[in-house]
């Protein structure tokens, strides 16, 4: 009986941390696609804006 309850116990903190794991995974993917979106923006902005002023600098 005793053996049984632990074993449950064990189980289920594994299966929590399992998951907790997953989910910790899971996000820290989702932020680096999301930085790289962000870092990617931003260098098409500054290439714009390096762009317009050349233009501007060409006139």
């Amino acid at each position: 009986m005793i053996s049984l309850l632990m074993v449950s116990k064990i189980l289920s903190i594994s299966f929590f941390f399992n998951s907790f794991s997953v989910l910790i995974s899971w996000l820290s993917s989702f932020m680096m696609t999301t930085v790289a979106k962000c870092l990617q923006c931003a260098k098409i902005a500054v290439n714009m804006e390096v762009f317009l002023h050349f233009l501007g600098f060409a006139r």
